[in-house]
């Protein structure tokens, strides 16, 4: 059974308006009640139904069959307006529709001070270890994260950091999904997968990732999946600036023995 969501995927907003003037009731003794969801059958030419209308055109389950919806259907308005919590969430919806956020609470101050706002801003905050650390008194982030990490991810979405000389032969280029997990490695210019480095490389990578975190704002956007030649290109075609970095003089592993010593050299693009 498919989840009822918005056109573009997100949570359904529901609104209570004036038939006439399809202005939001937000004023008047019937804005804040409770609302029980049906499914109607109707071709809806006329939304001014009477109760009668409206009661005759409730679609009901057949003999012995499971309801037609599952889950929440009744839900609260307040001042004209309601939002239910999302069974499966989506990275653009905002953090209090995770289940133990509330709309109005504490913790949703907390995390909007923080610019953290949407499912994919908290989640980005968890990747890279802040989220407990900055918030280590809450002691509910397992289900807030479980039930997070139930949307989907942009496929699309990916970011590139590198770490290297000025040959791009020698660099090393991290690439990270849309909330900052590292998917991909580009070693001298070879896509490497997380599962096929060795533990001295695992470490290397380590670092730079920190690194990565450490400086978010230089995340570069890039296509998703790109190949070998695409990362190869734009870092040819950038313009090398220096970089102040803990890690400066870091070694790269040499599958032939050989190391290699370079500093952090961060590539601002001229596109």
């Amino acid at each position: 059974m498919a989840n009822l969501t918005a056109e573009d995927g997100g949570s359904l907003e529901i609104e209570l308006r004036d038939a006439a003037s399809q202005q939001r009731v937000d004023t008047e003794e019937l804005s804040s009640m409770k609302a029980q969801i049906y499914v109607l059958d109707g071709a809806f030419e006329s939304q001014d139904w009477t109760a009668e209308e409206f009661d005759g055109n409730i679609v009901k389950p057949r003999a012995g069959k499971a309801p037609l919806l599952k889950g929440q259907t009744v839900i609260k308005i307040e001042k004209g307006v309601a939002a239910r919590k999302s069974e499966r969430p989506a990275l653009n919806d905002e953090v209090w529709r995770l289940r133990n956020i509330g709309k109005a609470g504490e913790l949703r101050k907390q995390l909007s001070q923080n610019r953290i706002k949407t499912v994919k801003d908290l989640l980005r905050w968890d990747t890279i270890g802040l989220l407990r650390k900055k918030f280590n008194k809450i002691n509910t982030w397992d289900k807030i994260i479980e039930h997070a990490k139930e949307c989907e991810l942009d496929d699309y979405e990916r970011y590139l950091y590198t770490y290297g000389a000025m040959e791009p032969e020698k660099s090393v280029s991290l690439v990270f999904n849309c909330i900052y997990e590292l998917v991909e490695v580009i070693i001298k210019g070879q896509p490497r997968s997380l599962q096929s480095l060795n533990s001295e490389e695992e470490r290397f990578v380590g670092k730079i990732k920190e690194q990565a975190y450490a400086n978010r704002e230089h995340l570069e956007p890039i296509a998703a999946t790109p190949t070998t030649y695409e990362i190869v290109s734009k870092l040819t075609g950038t313009q090398a600036v220096s970089y102040s970095a803990p890690y400066q003089g870091l070694q790269l592993p040499d599958h032939q023995g050989i190391v290699s010593v370079f500093s952090f050299v961060f590539y601002d693009t001229q596109i």
